[in-house]
Protein backbone atom coordinates (compact mmCIF):
# COMPACT_ATOMS: atom_id res chain seq x y z
CA UNK A 1 0.00 0.00 0.00
CA UNK A 2 1.31 3.43 -0.93
CA UNK A 3 1.83 5.92 1.85
CA UNK A 4 -0.12 9.15 1.83
CA UNK A 5 0.84 12.61 3.00
CA UNK A 6 4.06 14.63 2.93
CA UNK A 7 6.30 11.64 3.68
CA UNK A 8 5.00 9.86 0.58
CA UNK A 9 5.88 12.83 -1.62
CA UNK A 10 9.31 13.10 -0.04
CA UNK A 11 9.96 9.40 -0.64
CA UNK A 12 9.51 9.96 -4.39
CA UNK A 13 12.36 12.46 -4.54
CA UNK A 14 15.93 11.52 -5.32
CA UNK A 15 18.87 12.83 -3.23
CA UNK A 16 18.93 16.02 -5.31
CA UNK A 17 15.25 16.68 -4.50
CA UNK A 18 13.97 15.82 -7.98
CA UNK A 19 10.67 14.03 -8.32
CA UNK A 20 11.49 10.36 -8.78
CA UNK A 21 8.45 8.14 -9.14
CA UNK A 22 9.54 4.98 -10.95
CA UNK A 23 6.08 4.67 -12.47
CA UNK A 24 6.24 8.07 -14.17
CA UNK A 25 9.23 9.11 -16.27
CA UNK A 26 8.02 12.46 -17.52
CA UNK A 27 11.24 13.14 -19.42
CA UNK A 28 10.18 10.52 -21.97
CA UNK A 29 6.75 12.11 -22.50
CA UNK A 30 7.25 15.87 -22.05
CA UNK A 31 9.60 17.86 -24.26
CA UNK A 32 10.37 21.34 -25.42
CA UNK A 33 11.05 22.48 -28.97
CA UNK A 34 11.67 26.15 -29.78
CA UNK A 35 9.54 25.68 -32.94
CA UNK A 36 6.48 24.62 -30.93
CA UNK A 37 4.82 27.25 -28.71
CA UNK A 38 8.12 29.13 -28.32
CA UNK A 39 9.66 26.22 -26.45
CA UNK A 40 6.93 25.72 -23.86
CA UNK A 41 6.85 22.13 -22.59
CA UNK A 42 4.39 19.96 -24.52
CA UNK A 43 3.30 16.34 -24.50
CA UNK A 44 5.57 14.58 -27.01
CA UNK A 45 3.89 14.02 -30.36
CA UNK A 46 1.22 16.66 -29.72
CA UNK A 47 0.84 20.40 -29.73
CA UNK A 48 -0.73 20.27 -26.26
CA UNK A 49 1.23 22.31 -23.75
CA UNK A 50 1.62 21.30 -20.14
CA UNK A 51 0.28 24.74 -19.22
CA UNK A 52 -2.89 24.23 -21.28
CA UNK A 53 -3.58 20.77 -19.86
CA UNK A 54 -2.97 21.86 -16.27
CA UNK A 55 -5.33 24.77 -16.93
CA UNK A 56 -8.07 22.32 -17.92
CA UNK A 57 -7.68 20.50 -14.62
CA UNK A 58 -7.60 23.78 -12.73
CA UNK A 59 -10.87 24.72 -14.44
CA UNK A 60 -12.46 21.53 -13.11
CA UNK A 61 -12.14 19.15 -16.03
CA UNK A 62 -11.95 15.49 -15.09
CA UNK A 63 -9.31 13.12 -16.40
CA UNK A 64 -11.96 11.46 -18.55
CA UNK A 65 -13.04 14.77 -20.07
CA UNK A 66 -9.45 15.67 -20.94
CA UNK A 67 -8.79 12.24 -22.46
CA UNK A 68 -12.08 12.20 -24.39
CA UNK A 69 -11.43 15.70 -25.74
CA UNK A 70 -7.89 14.84 -26.80
CA UNK A 71 -7.88 11.31 -28.21
CA UNK A 72 -4.11 11.31 -28.81
CA UNK A 73 -3.47 11.63 -25.06
CA UNK A 74 -2.92 8.63 -22.81
CA UNK A 75 -3.23 8.36 -19.04
CA UNK A 76 0.56 8.11 -18.86
CA UNK A 77 0.78 11.53 -20.56
CA UNK A 78 -1.41 13.02 -17.83
CA UNK A 79 0.68 11.46 -15.08
CA UNK A 80 3.74 12.86 -16.84
CA UNK A 81 2.39 16.42 -16.84
CA UNK A 82 1.70 16.18 -13.11
CA UNK A 83 5.14 14.70 -12.44
CA UNK A 84 6.70 17.49 -14.51
CA UNK A 85 4.67 20.11 -12.63
CA UNK A 86 5.63 18.60 -9.26
CA UNK A 87 9.31 18.70 -10.08
CA UNK A 88 9.05 22.18 -11.62
CA UNK A 89 7.25 23.54 -8.56
CA UNK A 90 10.12 22.40 -6.39
CA UNK A 91 12.70 24.11 -8.57
CA UNK A 92 10.96 27.36 -9.55
CA UNK A 93 10.48 30.47 -7.53
CA UNK A 94 7.22 30.50 -5.65
CA UNK A 95 4.39 32.82 -6.56
CA UNK A 96 3.30 35.25 -3.89
CA UNK A 97 0.28 33.81 -2.12
CA UNK A 98 -2.43 35.78 -0.37
CA UNK A 99 -2.81 35.26 3.33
Amino acid sequence: MERAGPDAAASRRDPDGRYNDPNVEWRELIHSDPKIFSGKPVVRGTRLSVEFLLGLFAAGWSEEQVLNGNPNLKRADLRAIFAYAAESAGEERSLTLRR
